[in-house]
């Protein structure tokens, strides 16, 4: 079994313009309930949480 410490974390693709997530949800019919304007604070939830991650990901492959 690996430890922690020998994961090593490595981002192939940075896009020069990282689309917003409301542009992935609207291509999406499932998604469509989230565009009413009692939902629009969940978007933006959704968004906040990626970049988020997205900034995690980013500082663990810097480092290993």
């Amino acid at each position: 079994a690996l430890g922690r410490e020998d994961y090593r974390y490595e981002i192939n693709y940075i896009p020069k313009k990282i689309k917003p997530v409301e542009e992935f949800l609207k291509t999406q019919g499932r998604f469509k309930h989230l565009f009413k304007e009692k939902n629009l604070e969940i978007i933006k939830e959704i968004q906040k949480t990626v970049n988020e991650n997205f900034e995690k990901l980013a500082k663990k492959a810097q480092i290993s």
